[in-house]
């Protein structure tokens, strides 16, 4: 059953009956619309598997699922993740994923991979990384000028 409003849809239905299935497709339509984006050829281009997903694509369609359960979220959140399905299956369309949620509730691959605070704190570690990086060679950099003064 799908009841639909302009800015509301829901699907339900008992277990193997193809909802997330269904999900997927509606997905792949709405975020390759191209609204806001240009045309469908485009906007599968740039997030073509194989692709660098921090890269400087063009901004696309923001969508927000919710569901009754983690384990549904944390489904949909590995599928999306792993790519949508484009022109027969012979690409993937890569969409940046977030989820949003307490650790405790999330599987753990989901949790690494797209989890908001993982994420964050992985962000964090590398800019970390970086400046320690930058202050090791500013240091050694006045080391070897005083060596030559």
């Amino acid at each position: 059953c799908v009841a639909t409003s302009s800015f509301f849809s829901l699907i339900q239905g008992p277990p193997g009956t193809g909802k997330t299935t269904t999900l997927l497709g509606l997905l792949t339509v709405l975020l390759l619309s191209g609204k806001g984006r240009g045309d469908d050829q485009d906007a599968t281009d740039s997030r073509a598997q194989g692709s660098d997903r921090s890269g400087s694509e063009s901004r696309g369609q923001h969508v927000l699922l919710c569901a009754p359960s983690n384990a549904a979220v944390d489904e949909v959140a590995m599928r999306l993740k792993d790519g949508l399905a484009v022109r027969g299956r012979s690409q993937k369309y890569l969409p940046k994923v977030v989820r949003i949620g307490a650790k405790g509730q999330m599987r753990a691959d989901v949790w690494e991979a797209v989890g908001l605070d993982r994420m964050v704190e992985k962000r964090v570690a590398k800019e970390e990384a970086e400046d320690a990086r930058a202050r090791k060679e500013g240091q050694q950099g006045m080391q070897q000028l005083e060596a030559e003064v």
